[in-house]
């Protein structure tokens, strides 16, 4: 199960001093050296990152930007440098539901995680980015390593309701 990137930690203006990242398995964020994220993104087990000379934000991931985090509360974009910007989201999750429906779980730079319908998705790209997918008219096209659950019932030829195991794989 691969780790997003969230955000980069940079001490003052120019220098990076490590990368805050969500781990799925554990749902929580953390602060990674420079030196422990180059071993796990080189290993490829990193979302939105690969190594070439450098990090590299990852396209396939739809990581055409990402948040610096250059002091306290202070944010400006890797690619143009602005600074105080909105946050920006992260797809990691997709789960499919009985009650409500297909739900998109995001992860944001401030360390946010919630869980959107398909219109509020759609909605939230129109503001600022995200990546880990691919918004379209029609659909929403999942990036690799976004993780996909089950949770939908299936009904027992003997009465009753069974949850399905809990399956997740990422897509």
């Amino acid at each position: 199960m691969n780790k997003t990137v969230v955000a980069f930690l940079f001490a003052g203006y120019k220098r990076m001093a490590g990368i805050l990242i969500y781990d799925p398995s554990l749902r929580e964020f953390e602060e990674i050296t420079v030196s422990v994220a180059k071993q796990y993104v080189v290993e490829g087990k990193v979302n939105g990152l690969y190594w070439k000379d450098g990090f590299q934000l990852d396209e396939r991931f739809n990581q055409t930007d990402i948040p610096v985090k250059t002091a306290v509360g202070k944010y400006r974009s890797y690619i143009s440098g602005i600074e105080d910007i909105k946050p920006m989201y992260s797809l990691v999750r997709v789960i499919d539901t009985d009650y409500r429906g297909r739900l998109y779980e995001v992860v944001s730079n401030k360390c946010a995680r919630i869980k959107l319908e398909e219109e509020r998705l759609r909605k939230l790209e129109s503001i600022t980015k995200v990546s880990g997918c691919f918004i379209r008219k029609n659909n929403i096209s999942l990036c690799e390593g976004v993780l996909y659950e089950n949770r939908k019932a299936t009904i027992n030829v003997f009465g009753g309701v069974e949850r399905e195991d809990r399956k997740q794989s990422g897509l």
